[in-house]
């Protein structure tokens, strides 16, 4: 098996395995046993190889809320001594429990293990080391674990692995397993690109002075560009128009190779492409064009108080709502007349609905079957809003807990709500579709609604603060997105990030060339003294200035890919109006 590893491929590659030319120029007809990987992709396949695969592992926010809870009853215990997070952890336990994990993580990266003594380690670092000893294992454990079955004698049955980045930059545990993997019988070589020199007849272009400048070796007159339509920057005002504009270039297009970071606007463009009759490239849904997606915030904001009213309009305005539509309709009503959730008119709305649902259940089913139906779904309305079962005069004295702080949210009351949601939506799922069907509208909200009461379970917290709360929302939420309205199409090639743009092609197309775009992430979770005393102490850390050269590299890779036109596309303002400006 040869397997092509590099940390931007986890989105796609170009050329990949099929398109990669033979050493005698000719075109595969089909490939078998090759594939081009990143890091995780890369330890997946092996894991599943040397049979410490995991079913479901841990995410980032299950991680984060584990240790949170771990945290708290570590600070709570009697005689336990301060550490050095203590006032964060005290604000916002999830927030510190993340940062700390980056922490944990950036020590992996660089050759920390779990037996490493303290004395080896900066004063903070080993507090955290000691802190998150024993977390729910991330990528880079799962990294370990491969490694240490094939020490044990587990075979991975890899002939060549071929690596896109620099060996000093991959993390240590990722470099210890590609020793493994040559202990095992493989041949591990970097990854030497096919350059765009190999071919005949390239033309002298724009786009190839660029990348002559680029490279430094430009001859005299390749400063000026001459316009000859092989370099194109699209500053159109907005994404539509962008996205209309390159719909109609790659029309007339064979094929194409299409940089699309994930949530930059891929959405519009796909859909601009659809209306060109152009093969779309599968791009995900946005979060808001499902409105699915909007049950969980909305069903969380207004579970307790205060409720604000638009939250409220909002969640009985979805097509789509726990609240019946009858009673949602009216509550919409009443909020429009006057928004004040107390209100007599408000508590009139629901009973109306109700007695409407009533009325057409007794046509449909009897009166004994629209009582109890009347009944589970006025319980259900009054549990996910109980702001609707309460007077102004009752809400007016404090219905939190003493012990709970001000603000705060009842882990007890949102787990209900949550519970309820979840219902509701596998019930709408059973009678829409087949039970045994998991590609359905309902499979992301159902995952973000199991997400959230997965962390609440991780965290066993009595109450969760406002900070809290909303870090829970985003972990359930993060990375959720709907399934693309449009199946990809072949013809053009759509890759997540231009560093997987590993070949000469004759069209690239960058989507998002925004400054935001070449943004190095995550940020650095070491300072540079503690990298220094890391390195002081035998272990290496990557430094920050290679690790912006090779980024600079790789952002480079579109330039020195395209042959006869490189198309850049910024518009001057994004999907949400914010303005955008070029890569730097």
């Amino acid at each position: 098996m040869r397997i092509v590893l590099g940390s931007c491929l986890d989105g796609g590659a170009w050329p990949g395995p099929l398109r990669l030319p033979r050493h005698d120029g000719t075109v595969r007809a089909a490939v078998l046993d090759e594939v081009w990987v990143g890091v995780e992709s890369f330890v997946d396949l092996l894991a599943v190889r040397t049979g410490c695969a995991r079913l479901d592992p841990p995410g980032a926010g299950e991680r984060a809320a584990d240790l949170a809870r771990r945290l708290c009853a570590d600070a709570a215990a009697p005689g336990a001594p301060d550490a050095p997070w203590a006032a964060s952890l005290a604000a916002d336990p999830l927030a510190t429990a993340r940062a700390l994990l980056r922490t944990k993580d950036a020590l992996r990266a660089a050759g920390v293990d779990d037996d490493t003594p303290a004395e080896r380690l900066p004063p903070r670092l080993a507090a955290v080391h000691a802190a998150t000893r024993g977390a729910l294992p991330g990528l880079l454990e799962r990294v370990r674990d491969v490694e240490r079955a094939l020490r044990d004698g587990w075979r991975a049955r890899v002939d060549v692995v071929e690596v896109v980045d620099e060996p000093a930059l991959l993390p240590v545990p990722v470099q210890r397993l590609l020793a493994a993997l040559v202990d095992d019988g493989a041949r591990v070589t970097p990854f030497v690109p096919r350059g765009i020199d190999s071919l005949e007849d390239v033309p002298d272009n724009d786009a190839a002075r660029v990348r002559r400048l680029l490279a430094g070796v430009y001859a005299p007159g390749d400063a000026m560009l001459r316009g000859d339509g092989s370099l194109v920057l699209l500053r159109h005002d907005s994404v539509d128009e962008t996205a209309a504009c390159v719909a109609a270039f790659l029309a007339e297009t064979d094929s194409a190779v299409v940089v699309a970071p994930d949530g930059d606007g891929g959405l519009v463009l796909d859909e601009a492409l659809a209306r060109h009759h152009v093969p779309p490239l599968g791009v995900r849904g946005d979060t808001g064009s499902d409105a699915l997606l909007a049950l969980l915030p909305l069903v969380v904001a207004v579970g307790d108080e205060p409720v604000d009213p638009a939250r409220l309009f909002e969640l009985c305005a979805l097509p789509l709502s726990p609240v019946p539509r009858p009673v949602g309709a009216r509550i919409a009503g009443a909020l429009l007349r006057s928004p004040a959730v107390h209100s007599p008119a408000m508590r009139r709305a629901v009973d109306e609905g109700l007695a409407a649902l009533h009325t057409r259940v007794v046509a449909d089913a009897g009166e004994d079957v629209a009582r109890a139906r009347v009944q589970a779904l006025r319980a259900r309305v009054l549990a996910l809003v109980p702001a609707l079962a309460r007077t102004p005069s009752a809400t007016s004295t404090s219905t939190t807990p003493t012990t709970m702080a001000p603000g705060a949210t009842a882990t007890a009351s949102l787990r209900e709500r949550l519970l309820l949601l979840l219902s509701f939506l596998q019930g709408r799922k059973r009678r829409e579709f087949d039970p045994l069907d998991d590609k359905t509208p309902y499979r992301a909200a159902l995952r973000q609604v199991t997400t959230a009461l997965r962390l609440l379970d991780l965290l066993d917290a009595p109450s969760l603060s406002p900070p809290q709360l909303l870090r829970l929302l985003h972990a359930a939420t993060d990375g959720v997105r709907p399934p693309s309205p449009h199946a990809a199409g072949a013809g053009l090639v759509v890759v997540d990030d231009p560093g997987a743009v590993l070949g000469p092609a004759a069209t690239v197309v960058w989507w998002g060339f925004s400054q935001a775009s070449g943004q190095l992430r995550p940020p650095r979770a070491l300072s540079r003294a503690e990298q220094q005393a890391l390195r002081a102490a035998g272990f290496t850390p990557p430094s920050p200035d290679d690790v912006a050269r090779h980024h600079a590299r790789a952002q480079r890779r579109p330039f020195d890919a395209a042959v006869e036109r490189l198309v850049l596309c910024c518009s001057r303002r994004g999907a949400s109006g914010a303005e955008h400006h070029p890569h730097p």
